[in-house]
């Protein structure tokens, strides 16, 4: 039953406005200053608490799925939002998964005889949950991507008050969800491949930086180069080349499930492997990889058998440090590719070593050419 059902002064009308606007303006420069997503929603439901007592506030997100997650609650018990958390929307799935189906605000004054509760009122009434009502937060594409809801101990709708709160709420919340998912699709651009929708070096970059260097064996890396990309893109266009690396990034990466695979170069891949049972056996783990390439592929209507090489290090005793792994999987690829293209080469002490006097004395020779200290024949 609504409260205010009289005309409202204009005293009142404007108490009400200054007190609206200023919650507006607290979680706007939240969102314009950068706050995560949740600490912004569960300071709008601290703000909207305060501002009405005896209501408890909560947002819930809405994913593609059609699944509900908890952004904030901080009123409700802990152990009923993680029962809210993966349930899915419904035409009787509670206030918020009703809303969110139905994309209108769903008001239930007694949770306990309502229909749509009736799966789930055994997770509200023992908190002393007696009604809710639940608003869905709809873009501007019109999908519902969260709800806003009032839970009261008592059972009762909204008052005209209420629903002017809500109304500011929801519009806010929708600001936040939608600066939030920007924010996550921007990130995603920033470390995924394009043309492989791999994670990209950046990606890889920053798996590196998260590993645990205190326990030896515990991971490696692997450095894979495609032998035959070039080969493609001069023979058949860099149409075909293309589809090469796209369907080479996808055997290696189902090849490496659950481990990870980044396409960090031209026609470079690599691997961070973690599991036990492919750590055991490197030189199968990298078999079971080349065995995945090694099937013909049709690429633009021209069949290519992908092509690789791979190098892999393991984190040890001797070399307890991410970049120095790293190197040493890039020494183990460059061995490979010297010794025999096709194949793996686990790095081995000293062979960073023979690497180095290598490529020194490449450069050298390529210095003495450039400064006519050679005379070739």
């Amino acid at each position: 039953m609504e409260s205010y059902s009289d005309t409202p002064r204009a005293a009142d009308v404007n108490a009400s406005t200054s007190v609206l606007l200023k919650l507006q303006n607290t979680i706007l420069e939240m969102i314009a200053t950068g706050v995560a997503l949740i600490p912004t929603c569960g300071r709008l439901c601290e703000e909207v608490e305060t501002l009405l007592p005896g209501v408890t506030c909560s947002v819930l997100s809405v994913d593609a799925a059609g699944l509900l997650h908890p952004l904030a609650g901080p009123s409700l018990p802990e152990v009923y939002s993680n029962a809210l958390d993966g349930l899915g929307i419904g035409p009787v799935a509670g206030s918020c998964g009703t809303a969110a189906f139905l994309g209108v605000d769903v008001a239930v004054t007694d949770i306990e005889t309502d229909d749509r509760w009736a799966e789930f009122k055994h997770l509200a009434l023992p908190h002393g949950l007696l009604a809710c009502w639940s608003s869905p937060i709809v873009n501007a594409q019109g999908a519902t991507v969260g709800t806003f809801a009032f839970y009261y101990r008592e059972r009762r709708g909204p008052t005209a008050f209420e629903r002017d709160v809500v109304c500011n709420s929801v519009r806010l919340c929708l600001i936040a969800i939608d600066r939030h998912q920007r924010v996550v699709e921007h990130e995603r651009r920033a470390f995924t491949d394009a043309l492989t929708g791999l994670p990209n070096r950046a990606a890889f970059n920053a798996a590196l930086l998260d590993l645990d260097c205190n326990a030896p064996v515990s991971w490696a890396i692997f450095v894979l180069d495609l032998d035959n990309l070039k080969t493609v893109n001069d023979t058949f266009g860099h149409h075909a080349g293309d589809c090469l690396l796209q369907i080479a990034g996808d055997r290696i990466a189902a090849a490496m499930l659950p481990g990870r695979t980044y396409r960090i170069g031209g026609d470079e891949f690599g691997m961070v492997i973690d599991r036990p049972d492919a750590l055991r056996n490197l030189d199968r783990t990298a078999e079971s990889i080349l065995d995945a390439l090694a099937l013909s592929a049709n690429c633009g209507g021209h069949v290519v058998v992908p092509r690789a090489t791979i190098g892999g290090a393991v984190l040890s005793n001797d070399d307890p440090v991410v970049d120095r792994v790293r190197q040493n999987a890039d020494f183990a690829l460059y061995h490979a590719k010297e010794t025999g293209r096709g194949g793996f080469v686990r790095y081995w002490p000293g062979l960073g070593s023979t690497m180095t006097r290598r490529l020194g004395a490449i450069r050298d020779v390529n210095a003495a050419l450039r400064e006519h200290r050679i005379e070739a024949y």
